[in-house]
């Protein structure tokens, strides 16, 4: 009999991701998104059997009836996001909450205590900002996770020369003024591409080590790798290989589930 205590101490791996029309109307309004993550838990010990799991997700969307195709459910704090549910649209303004969920999981792979968060405007988005007790607050995705990098006093996330701390700061601005903002299939496919040609020849995204720049940049393109059937995940192979070992790194993935990847297949082009 499969209990979740057992499997508890393992970690599941996302086998696919449905999405669905919870209830809808024609025209311009709000509509409820269900999507369902099945996950494969693997066998404990004396168990020769994997476990699957379906969870269900509901998120309530503003849409666009329209025959534009779309993208997945995904993006950064307060970005504009269209997917495609059934015949609708949906021109997503994305919660605060998974900026959050992001910081949050930043702090306990830091080490550090779990901070206060409010949201404010931001032209049309509405942003992340972390409270302090004493000082300024800081605001946005990228500023909080620099601030709380050097609050870990592990500033070599940030870049160690002068070279890695630009390209740093280059990827940081790029996961939100450009990742956080994909609009299209089109636009998901020319990102991937981008990317994947950019990490032909690299572990990382700046230097020889994990940065801030991978970090962010993982849990931003998550939800959209999470979309990509495996043919298209050998199809961006550079980003595949990246992706799975950022994955994997002690710490990083959190409440995230494991993607699955055909490891023969993505190591095979390492340099």
């Amino acid at each position: 009999m499969w209990s979740r205590a057992a499997y508890s101490q393992y970690t599941p791996t996302t086998l696919y991701t449905q999405y669905t029309p919870k209830h809808h109307k024609l025209g311009t309004g709000n509509a409820t998104v269900s999507y369902s993550m099945v996950l494969q838990y693997p066998p404990p010990p004396g168990d020769g059997s994997n476990h699957l799991e379906r969870r269900n997700i509901e998120r309530d969307f503003f849409y666009l009836h329209s025959d534009q195709l779309g993208c997945g459910l995904s993006g950064g704090a307060g970005s504009r996001r269209r997917c495609v549910v059934g015949s609708v649209c949906c021109l997503c303004v994305l919660p605060t909450k998974m900026a959050v969920e992001e910081l949050t999981a930043l702090e306990k792979c830091l080490g550090l205590k779990a901070g206060k968060y409010s949201s404010r405007a931001q032209g049309s988005s509405q942003i992340p900002v972390l409270q302090l007790n004493k000082g300024p607050s800081f605001a946005g995705l990228a500023t909080i996770a620099s601030h709380l990098v050097t609050l870990a006093k592990k500033e070599e996330l940030l870049g160690v020369s002068n070279e890695e701390k630009a390209v740093v700061q280059q990827w940081l601005e790029y996961r939100t003024t450009h990742i956080d903002r994909l609009s299209s299939k089109e636009d998901i496919r020319t990102t991937l591409k981008d990317l994947n040609s950019y990490l032909e020849d690299k572990v990382y995204m700046a230097g020889n080590k994990i940065t801030l720049a991978d970090i962010l940049t993982y849990y931003g393109l998550h939800p959209i790798i999470a979309g990509l059937s495996i043919q298209e995940k050998e199809n961006c192979i550079n980003v595949s290989r990246w992706f799975s070992h950022i994955q994997h790194y002690p710490g990083i993935r959190q409440h995230l589930p494991a993607l699955v990847f055909i490891k023969n297949r993505i190591y095979s082009n390492v340099h």
